[in-house]
C-alpha cells in the first residue's frame, strides 16, 4: 500500500494564468513518480521544455538521494539523456514514471568466494520543513532567492535579444562582436528556462496547510514571479526564432 503523504500536493490545486502573457500557453500534465512505497503527482508546467535533468534534480531534493544515484525509468527504460524533454521522451499526462536510487559499491574481497557487496544507498539528510505559518514564510522567502538571483540573468537576456532583432531589422548594418547570434540566444535560453522551471517545481513542492494564509500568499506570488520570469524569458525566444526565419 502506498503512503499518502505527497509533498507535491500543490500539484492538485487549480493555477490561475499568469499575469500580464502573452501568447498561447503550453498545456501542463501532471505525472505520478512511485519511489519505495511512496508515490508523488508532479506538475510539469511545460513538458516540451522541461528536461529530464530537471525533473531528476527535483526528485533528489524531495527524496533525498543525490542526482548521481538517482535512476529514472519509464515504461521499462532508464532515461539516461538528461537534456531530453520530458514530452519528447513519451511521457505524458497521467504516465507513471519510478525512481530507483541505489548505488552498488565493489567488494573489497579478492578471492572467489569474498561476498558480492550487497547496493548501498546513500541518502542525503532531507531538509526540515517549518510547520508554522511564519517558519514557512521564510521557507518559501528561501526557495524564491535563488530565482531572484537569476533576474539579472533574464534582463540580460531580453537586451541580449533586442540586440539580436535589432541587427536582423537592418540587414545592411556590419555584424558586431556586441551582438549575440542565435546559437548563444538559444542556449541562454534552454538554461534560463531550466533554471527557472526547477524554482517552479520546487515552490510546487511546498505543502502549506490551508489555514497558513501568510506563508500561502508568498507561495502564490512567489509561483507568479516565477512564471512571469518564464514568460519573459520564452516570448523573447520567439521573437529571436521569427526574426531569425525572415532574415532567411
Amino acid at each position: 500500500m502506498f503512503s499518502s503523504w505527497n509533498p507535491f500536493r500543490r500539484a492538485q490545486e487549480p493555477q490561475a494564468p499568469a499575469a500580464g502573457n502573452a501568447g498561447e500557453e503550453e498545456t501542463g500534465i501532471k505525472i505520478v513518480v512511485k519511489f519505495e512505497r511512496d508515490r508523488y503527482n508532479i506538475p510539469i508546467p511545460r513538458p516540451s521544455t522541461t528536461s529530464i535533468s530537471t525533473l531528476i534534480q527535483t526528485l533528489s531534493n524531495q527524496i533525498g538521494i543525490p542526482t548521481s544515484q538517482l535512476k529514472l525509468i519509464h515504461n521499462g527504460a532508464v532515461l539516461k539523456n538528461g537534456n531530453a524533454s520530458i514530452a519528447s521522451c513519451g511521457i505524458q499526462n497521467g504516465s507513471t514514471l519510478v525512481v530507483v536510487g541505489a548505488n552498488s559499491v565493489p567488494s573489497s574481497g579478492t578471492g572467489e568466494g569474498a561476498p558480492a557487496a550487497a547496493p548501498v544507498q546513500h541518502k542525503k539528510k532531507k531538509e526540515v520543513v517549518p510547520t508554522t505559518d511564519e517558519g514557512l514564510v521564510e521557507y518559501v522567502k528561501g526557495k524564491t532567492a535563488v530565482v531572484d538571483e537569476l533576474q539579472p540573468q533574464v534582463d540580460q537576456f531580453q537586451t541580449d535579444v533586442d540586440a539580436y532583432l535589432a541587427s536582423k531589422a537592418d540587414p545592411s548594418s556590419a555584424p558586431s562582436a556586441d551582438v549575440p547570434t542565435l546559437t548563444a540566444i538559444h542556449q541562454a535560453h534552454m538554461r534560463l528556462s531550466e533554471l527557472l522551471l526547477q524554482g517552479l517545481l520546487k515552490l510546487d513542492s511546498i505543502d502549506v496547510p490551508s489555514p497558513f494564509t501568510k506563508s500561502r500568499a508568498a507561495r502564490k506570488e512567489a509561483v507568479r514571479k516565477v512564471q512571469n520570469a518564464l514568460n519573459v524569458v520564452d516570448a523573447a525566444w520567439k521573437k529571436a526564432k521569427s526574426a531569425h526565419g525572415q532574415a532567411s
